[in-house]
């Protein structure tokens, strides 16, 4: 960013005295310079009014920094609610959960983010089956913040979990299954929600069940119908099916008892990091802090005769609160509330009746929403978005009514809560039909300034902070028309508390308001609410637009490349090098070229000595650079070519440090590693020869060591050569690591 310049630099007496000393070579027969000259009366005027304008001039107000960062696409974000798993304890019977169901911690409200089926089921056991034998880690799971490998240390193909009930799964049911993973790793992935990641390994679920076709019980795939952690690649749910009954299996020691399995299986190898489980449970789903007061759905409508004349609704506001239904009209776009059937007198004509009928699953808690002939009215007309349900709590039924038009510039309504959720949030003014005399709702549209707002915009601003909404001037903006009635509604509300929902684990304990089906069952929170934010202050907006502006959109230089690499949505990129002009076959590189060619290195993060990207890995980050490569450009992805470097050194030392070889194999091992390592040294640079000096250098520098008797370097790999001079010379995308180290130390005392 430039340095602004100081524009207000000059006192007013400054000037005065500069434009005095003007006068006589402007204007030699002007000699009276004295306060009563109309004319020093006029400079002293005319100064004060550039001294004014140097005052404003150099004052950037709030308004003018935050027009200057919209013009840079920026603009201050808003609160971001909290996150946590929820898990649902004390389940006796199956029952239904809807989404948005409120719970508690303190005072602040979680609402779930989808529906979830309850069942009376615990994982009782959990066996991992590697070509080692069984391994039991029941116990790591009841622990807290204790992790165990899924599938052995390795992830080798053929591995399995297994997970066990004490009674079968109910079938034909949408199942959830929630895996956290142990994630507390140096390199922390870049979370982008339109980043695709290629799972570096294929797994397979199973259940030990019987197909119903008289064959013996056998293991049956699942009907997986989402996979949120993506081949245990990320923590996360799995939503499935089961077809077929589960039946009784040992799995173990064969003094153990039968149980109702379900099985992981690798049938693909390749981890780069083999996941490590931390809690495996069911009845768990994810929640976020933020409280609903009303909720707005769109849905098309196909309502032909005798087909799609009802639409189902989940939703705990639906469920448990008020519900509205308003049809968009065909003429203006306008929405028209229609009436729950019953509402109206019976001498209305059926083809004129704006009926709906509400009926409700105590089973499924859904709401099943009815037209047409069966509640005895019509039918909404055809159309891409042609319903709206809206739904809100009792509370909220008296307080969406917000105010009443008065046709005034810059009218002002208040919410009734504070710290709104600006991007759910939705407003309606209602308007009578001068002929019907029914209302008519208008949507009105949410802007962050009047700048481009007309006359005849339904515009208004909001201040999601202190719950304020402001309207236009009729040339800015449109104001509210004058309504004796309040007639300004908002039909989506939500309130979040930003950071202060990054709760402590354990907080979340009962519900909101339980009901006959939940009375018995806690939930509780295993780990701790984690991604809520407060605000964006001004300043940390200017901060954020000046860290984008120097990150590169566009890969463009090699440098920018390494960057966008190492910032791959959803993986740990330990290393990237990018080699312009090169591919894999060149043997004299930089002297020979390949035209239009770029070749990226990529090391992800690994606890293997010799980090290997899967095919997947490479995949992911060709998919994420291509987005932003140059058109001209080629790009091949490259594993490292890793080159095992032995020492060979024959060193006189101290005779107190006659055995120490341990201390020299540990230096040459931090020396020779493919990435950075804890103790801060950084990892071998791609390509590098490995020159003897370095090693004499790093042997010389250890406190015992007298001098290096001899010394030479012997390699293992592809694409090296040993040069005359005992150097190792590694391809451009190579990289070494410690193998073998034969050391021989010589006391001074015995030469």
């Amino acid at each position: 960013m430039l340095k602004l310049p100081n524009l207000d630099d000059r006192m007013y007496e400054q000037m005065v005295e500069a434009a005095r000393k003007q006068i006589p070579a402007l204007y030699p027969a002007w000699t009276d310079e004295n306060a009563h000259d109309p004319g020093m009366t006029m400079l002293e005027m005319l100064t004060w009014l550039i001294e004014m304008q140097q005052y404003y001039l150099n004052r950037v107000t709030e308004a003018n920094e935050r027009k200057f960062l919209k013009l840079l696409g920026v603009m201050p974000r808003g609160a971001v609610p909290a996150s946590v798993e929820v898990q649902f304890e004390g389940v006796a019977a199956k029952s239904k959960l809807p989404r948005g169901t409120k719970l508690l911690a303190g005072g602040l409200v979680f609402e779930t983010a989808e529906p979830l089926l309850l069942v009376p089921a615990v994982p009782d056991k959990l066996i991992v089956a590697t070509d080692a034998g069984y391994f039991d880690y029941t116990a790591s799971n009841e622990g807290r913040n204790v992790s165990f490998p899924a599938f052995g240390a390795k992830g080798e193909a053929g591995s399995r979990l297994y997970i066990g009930f004490a009674e079968p799964l109910p079938t034909n049911q949408l199942l959830t299954l929630s895996i956290r993973l142990y994630e507390n790793y140096p390199i922390v992935p870049v979370q982008d929600s339109e980043g695709e990641r290629i799972p570096s390994a294929k797994l397979a679920w199973r259940m030990f069940g019987d197909d119903g076709e008289d064959r013996p019980a056998d293991w049956r795939p699942v009907d997986l119908r989402r996979d949120e952690t993506n081949h245990l690649s990320q923590s996360g749910k799995l939503l499935f099916r089961l077809e077929r009954p589960m039946q009784p299996k040992v799995i173990g020691p064969a003094t153990d008892r039968e149980r109702y399995w379900i099985c992981c299986e690798v049938v693909e190898a390749g981890f780069e990091l083999p996941p490590k489980i931390e809690h495996v449970a069911f009845n768990a789903v994810t929640a976020f802090q933020h409280d609903t007061w009303s909720l707005m759905e769109e849905f098309d409508w196909d309502g032909r005769s005798g087909q799609g004349q009802s639409l189902e609704i989940s939703h705990y506001l639906a469920f448990f609160g008020a519900l509205r239904i308003q049809v968009r009209t065909e003429a203006q776009g306008e929405w028209e509330e229609w009436s729950e059937a019953g509402v109206l007198p019976s001498e209305v004509p059926e083809d004129k009746r704006k009926v709906y009928a509400l009926s409700r699953n105590d089973e499924s808690k859904t709401v099943r929403i009815a037209f047409g002939e069966e509640v005895g009215g019509q039918a909404p007309p055809d159309g891409i978005g042609r319903l709206r349900v809206i739904c809100h709590s009792g509370r909220f039924r008296d307080q969406r009514r917000i105010g009443a038009g008065n046709g005034l510039p810059h009218q002002r309504c208040e919410l009734p809560c504070a710290s709104v959720v600006a991007e759910a949030f939705r407003l309606q003014i209602g308007e009578k039909d001068p002929i019907s005399g029914e209302w008519l709702w208008y949507d009105w549209h949410r802007v962050e300034d009047f700048d481009r707002s007309g006359p005849d915009d339904r515009h208004f601003l909001l201040d999601p902070l202190n719950g304020i909404v402001l309207f236009g001037d009729n040339e800015k903006g449109m104001a509210p028309p004058p309504s004796d009635e309040p007639n300004i509604v908002v039909i989506s509300l939500r309130s979040t508390e930003g950071v202060s929902g990054n709760i402590n684990a354990a907080l979340i304990q009962r519900f909101v308001e339980p009901w006959p089906d939940v009375e018995l069952v806690r939930p509780v929170n295993r780990t701790v609410a984690a991604g809520g934010r407060a605000p964006e202050t001004l300043e940390e907006a200017k901060l954020r637009a000046r860290t984008e502006l120097q990150q590169p959109a566009t890969a463009v230089t090699a440098e920018d490349v390494e960057r966008i690499v190492l910032n791959t949505p959803g993986l740990r990129v330990a290393r990237a090098r990018a080699l312009p002009l090169f591919r894999k076959g060149l043997k004299q590189y930089p002297a020979d070229r390949s035209p239009a060619a770029l070749s990226v290195v990529v090391v992800p993060y690994s606890e293997s000595p010799k980090p290997m990207p899967s095919r997947g890995f490479m995949e992911t980050v060709r998919r994420h650079l291509d987005k932003r490569r140059m058109i001209t450009t080629d790009i091949q992805i490259l594993p490292p070519e890793y080159i095992e470097i032995s020492v060979h050194a024959v060193i006189v030392v101290e005779p107190s440090f006659k055995d120490e070889t341990n201390i020299v194999i540990r230096e040459l091992t931090q020396l020779l590693q493919p990435f950075d390592n804890k103790d801060g040294m950084s990892g071998w640079a791609f390509g590098r020869t490995v020159y003897k000096g370095d090693i004499y250098g790093v042997i010389n520098r250890i406190p015992g060591v007298s001098y290096i008797q001899d010394l030479w370097i012997s390699a293992e790999g592809r694409g090296f050569h040993k040069d005359a001079d005992g150097d190792i010379q590694i391809p451009p995308y190579g990289l070494v690591y410690s193998g073998e180290h034969d050391i021989e130390l010589i006391s001074l005392t015995e030469l």
